[in-house]
């Protein structure tokens, strides 16, 4: 397999375990299905790459779903949760010490 392949099937495991890690936490109170929070786990790995500390990905958290749904829908308590767990996951991702 190539690194390309690679770098995607690491992203797909990475998206996986973000949605589940935001389906338990529910910020919005829809998680009906497992993968009901895939497109902001997506947008949330993503913007990953700029986060430098559990701080930034709480930036990242809120702005993402910010946009996906409205002003304010992720409680800084939720977002906050959802980040620290995701960091050693983004971490990984993109390789930050």
């Amino acid at each position: 397999m190539d690194k390309t392949a690679d770098t995607r099937m690491a992203f797909r495991e990475a998206v996986e375990v973000a949605s589940a890690v935001i389906y338990r936490v529910d910020p919005v109170g829809i998680a009906y299905q497992s993968d009901e929070y895939a497109p902001e786990a997506d947008r949330i790995l993503a913007g990953g790459r700029s986060a430098e500390n559990v701080e930034g990905l709480v930036d990242v958290v809120t702005s993402v779903f910010d946009a996906m749904f409205w002003s304010g829908a992720c409680s800084s308590v939720k977002a906050r949760e959802i980040a620290a767990e995701l960091w050693p996951t983004v971490r990984q991702l993109h390789g930050k010490a």
